[in-house]
């Protein structure tokens, strides 16, 4: 399984891609990537990260997690971290965090948000590294930017505490994975135990681009959530639908639901009604008796020969 975030041109996401048993042919360079080992933990895939890059500054270490998982001998200094399609930003820790927002001018930390406030021009230069690959995030990734009650933009650091005892020290959500093709490969089990599950990520962010078109885009990105959200009334930190609007969509909702769970009853009401007893018709004729695997029987009632049985799979040992 591949995945990939596309973005707007106001760095926005817009879409991507996501494939099952294939690679997508403009990123097929990804099935060249180091093979990352993954930690089962609480039915999800996480792996060791073995540091991040703020503004030049490499940071490594300082694990929660390090009396439940133990690194790879060689890799002592790694934190584990979680990719996670299903969350918008992302979470580290408080150490790492600090270093990436607590020295921007004017930054400070909002305790009922739990994380930053920034002015919305910060650009920062964070990179994550798996294995002996680096990943750049684009720097808009690294800022959120909402709207005040009265319309007026305000920002937020992306990266926020990943809270104490959660078992993981990442949560790598859309804002990092903005910036990789993603593989997941859910392993080959065989007999001989081979085929270990495994991700490989792919760079699609260019950290120097992204650092050239940053001062536009990020203009460009708050004039747009700003128009946006003025077409709907009571602007608040995100563009919303009215209250009214919502009641009467979930009303529409829910009676359609209703009507389907009627019929899907109705049906099986009818189906267990109408349900008899019907012979079984022999299907061979009198006295072809099979000693192994089942075959139709030829025109004089005897069992075809049956010969040797092998099974595949679309997938070699290194398929995806």
């Amino acid at each position: 399984m591949t995945f990939l975030l596309s973005r707007l041109p106001v760095g926005i996401t817009d879409g991507g891609i996501f494939t099952i048993a294939e690679v997508n042919e403009t990123y097929h360079d990804i099935v060249d990537s180091p093979k990352l080992p993954v930690v089962w933990q609480q039915e999800q895939w996480s792996m060791w990260m073995q540091g991040v890059t703020v503004n030049g500054k490499s940071l490594t270490g300082n694990s929660m997690v390090s009396n439940q998982f133990t690194p790879p001998s060689g890799e002592e200094n790694s934190t584990l971290a979680l990719l996670d399609s299903g969350t918008t930003l992302a979470q580290g820790p408080s150490l790492y965090v600090d270093a990436m927002y607590k020295n921007v001018p004017s930054a400070q930390f909002d305790q009922d948000a739990g994380r930053y406030v920034i002015p919305c021009n910060t650009k920062l230069n964070i990179s994550m590294t798996f294995g002996n690959n680096t990943f750049p995030m684009n720097p808009l990734d690294s800022v959120q930017v909402q709207l005040n009650n009265d319309g007026t933009p305000i920002c937020y650091a992306t990266f926020s505490y990943t809270p104490d005892n959660f078992g993981i020290d990442w949560i790598l959500g859309d804002a990092f994975l903005r910036n990789v093709y993603s593989l997941f490969n859910f392993g080959n089990y065989t007999a001989s135990g081979s085929g270990a599950p495994f991700i490989q990520l792919l760079s699609v962010t260019n950290a120097d681009e992204a650092w050239a078109d940053y001062d536009s885009m990020n203009s460009n990105r708050i004039s747009w959530i700003e128009q946006y959200a003025g077409t709907f009334s009571g602007s608040s930190s995100y563009p919303r639908v009215s209250m009214p609007t919502i009641i009467v969509i979930s009303v529409i909702f829910g009676s359609i639901l209703l009507i389907i769970l009627v019929i899907v009853t109705k049906k099986c009401l009818e189906k267990r009604k109408n349900r008899a007893y019907k012979a079984v018709h022999a299907s061979l004729p009198p006295g072809v008796i099979f000693e192994g695997p089942h075959n139709p029987a030829d025109e004089e009632g005897k069992a075809r020969t049956t010969g040797s049985y092998s099974y595949s799979t679309p997938y070699d040992d290194g398929g995806h």
